[in-house]
């Protein structure tokens, strides 16, 4: 039976920036709140069902595709999550709270070249009955193309990584008080430790913005950044950015898979066979920002390269976009275990060919003796 109505374009492993919920993934189901369709794709076809009613309703019970959904042996996660650590707006043991709420059974908490969120979200985490994931979100950049690549399962714990990342904080807030300094010659008299004085161990152009909406010199964040603070823009400072290599050797150095980010932004495919070669694990292919055409070209290119395909809201905690808006099946999670497990059983083979003299270690490279 086929039910007329307006329809909203939902797949199973896609997702659209004007969506209210979307469950994303293999065996997975997209959904709106909202009026509509669900549109549930099945092998090579597009299945209509009518629009997902209020739960309980009788309608709602006798659809069995929503029930699994909701049921609890259904499992999901968000993998892309910001806390007030860097530029989200809530504390890490919020977020875990958040998560619970949305009825995720995992979550990733990924800020921006920082980890200090990780041990308080995973306290949380134990109480809440979340697991959280321990991740980083690493910046970098190459042919005036800026690309950020999450890590996941890091060895949160490393001092060597801990160090790297206070260096990477050190540039980002060099670059806020030149941006302050810009801003100020074009008549935005904001101070720098108003910046600051926001919640956050990771000084961002995000900060800067909310500083100037507090201001009253722009309306929205959004407006912050289309005639001030985007790439461009007059108070546009370039900031100091690792290569996507040595970002992806970073997060491999301390035990993690590196998967890219929002693709989208990135638009670095042409990259992507480089990237790879340096030990590029997966791509974010599910996101908030990814529409269903986009998507559908990322699930391509994960296949095409043997990658993880990983997913989350890329949520800040509040706003537009909730923590849990995107979602993927938890066999997402465990793949990326086995991913781990996989690069573990690798490290080991390779040390002992080395200890029994059938392949080389590569040797440090030296400068040159002058």
């Amino acid at each position: 039976m086929m039910v007329k109505l307006a329809f909203h374009e939902v797949r199973v492993g896609r997702t659209s920036a004007s969506s209210g919920n979307a469950v994303l993934g293999g065996g997975a189901l997209g959904y709106w709140k909202e009026g509509g369709t669900v549109i549930v794709k099945g092998v090579g076809e597009f299945i209509r069902r009518p629009p997902a009613p209020a739960f309980a309703t009788p309608a709602w019970r006798a659809s069995s595709l929503l029930q699994e959904m909701a049921s609890k042996r259904s499992k999901f996660a968000d993998l892309h999550v910001h806390t007030r650590v860097s530029d989200g707006w809530v504390p890490p043991e919020e977020a875990v709270e958040r998560a619970q709420r949305a009825g995720l059974a995992a979550i990733a908490i990924a800020d921006h070249d920082s980890i200090s969120g990780v041990q308080a979200a995973i306290w949380a985490g134990n109480k809440y009955g979340v697991e959280v994931i321990p991740a980083v979100e690493l910046s970098s950049g190459i042919d005036n193309l800026e690309l950020h690549i999450l890590g996941y399962y890091i060895d949160w714990q490393s001092k060597w990584f801990a160090n790297r990342l206070s260096k990477l904080q050190e540039f980002r807030r060099e670059r806020a008080t030149k941006i302050v300094d810009k801003l100020r010659e074009l008549g935005v008299d904001i101070d720098y430790n108003l910046v600051i004085a926001i919640d956050g161990g990771v000084v961002g152009r995000p900060h800067i913005a909310q500083v100037m909406v507090d201001r009253g010199y722009v309306r929205t964040t959004d407006e912050a950044f289309d005639r001030y603070l985007g790439t461009g823009k007059p108070a546009y400072v370039s900031k100091y950015q690792l290569s996507p290599t040595d970002a992806i050797k970073m997060i491999k150095k301390v035990g993690g898979v590196p998967v890219l980010a929002h693709p989208l932004f990135a638009r670095a495919d042409h990259l992507l066979p480089k990237l790879v070669e340096d030990g590029l694990g997966g791509i974010e292919v599910y996101h908030s920002k990814h529409d269903a055409t986009t998507t559908e070209h990322y699930e391509q290119l994960a296949q095409k390269y043997g990658l993880l395909m990983t997913g989350g809201s890329d949520s800040h905690g509040i706003g537009e976009i909730p923590i849990g808006h995107v979602r993927v099946p938890y066999s997402i999670v465990e793949k990326l275990k086995e991913e781990l497990v996989a690069m573990k059983a690798k490290e080991v083979t390779a040390e002992k060919l080395v200890g029994r003299g059938l392949i080389k270690r590569e040797p440090a490279k030296r400068g040159r003796k002058k």
